[in-house]
């Protein structure tokens, strides 16, 4: 059962919002994920492999969440290489151009760790990839979790709510406050 801050996110994702969800460590944003995950792949918007994927900043989290990198799963390398450069690379794989254009829902874990840099470019290269070039990320929902305040960012200096997007991205942000992990006994 979800508290009302819990619930207030849920309703968010599930009205098609981009959200980050935010707070400190045993606050539920595992738990709202997941739950928003498998109501989504019973959703027959979600029916076909592909359209709402778990994805993390690092190996060993993208593990814990039964995900994949969003390094990898994008196929964008280290993200190091200019635009052009990125979607070239993704145009020419058959696979990592069919995840971009499916995909209805992206699923970024551990986002303290995304730089401002590459925050921007994902959300250009979404627009080119899917040629939406109106709606943010190319029409992908954006699913943003982590603690701004837990783990530091990779290879930058600034955070990736410091980039140009993030407010054209970014409806609403819902900060978990209360820790529940302790009172959970499962």
């Amino acid at each position: 059962m979800l508290n009302k801050i819990q619930q207030q996110a849920m309703n968010h994702l599930q009205n098609g919002k981009n959200v980050l969800i935010t707070g400190p460590a045993g606050s539920g944003k595992s738990k709202v994920i997941n739950d928003f995950y498998n109501l989504s792949k019973k959703n027959m918007k979600y029916n076909e492999p592909g359209s709402i994927v778990k994805t993390s900043t690092t190996g060993s989290s993208a593990l814990l969440i039964g995900g994949y990198t969003l390094h990898s799963y994008l196929g964008i390398g280290l993200g190091k290489s200019d635009i052009p450069a990125l979607v070239s690379n993704i145009r020419k794989n058959k696979t990592i151009r069919a995840r971009w254009t499916r995909l209805k829902t992206l699923i970024i874990d551990e986002v303290s760790m995304l730089s401002e840099e590459l925050f921007d470019k994902l959300e250009e290269i979404g627009k080119i990839i899917r040629k939406n070039y109106i709606h943010s990320f190319g029409g992908i929902q954006i699913v943003l979790v982590g603690d701004f305040c837990q783990l530091p960012i990779i290879n930058s200096k600034k955070f990736c709510f410091e980039s140009e997007k993030w407010n054209e991205v970014v409806e609403e942000v819902v900060y978990f406050k209360e820790i529940i992990r302790q009172n959970d006994p499962v």
